[in-house]
């Protein structure tokens, strides 16, 4: 690991993506955001069911009246690309 300044940069090589995915895994399970793409994400790389239940109990607050997607359920109004 290589240190610039206050960021650190690691890099791992693999012969695979799904070889070795516990550098993912560990920077989820840190990760300090709670957006809805952040608790999809966690849930799909960490295989966690309990993750996976806890998005598909709150996903319709993340949902606005217009039926568009917010990133964070404390938000009014969603975004469309």
């Amino acid at each position: 690991m290589r240190f610039l300044g206050k960021a650190a940069c690691k890099v791992d090589l693999t012969a695979s993506l799904a070889d070795n995915v516990s550098s993912v895994q560990e920077y989820l399970r840190s990760y300090p955001f709670d957006s809805i793409e952040y608790r999809l994400s966690r849930a799909v790389v960490l295989r966690d069911q309990k993750s996976w239940d806890e998005v598909g109990q709150h996903l319709p607050s993340y949902l606005d009246a217009n039926g568009l997607m917010k990133f964070y359920d404390s938000l009014s109004v969603g975004v469309w690309c």
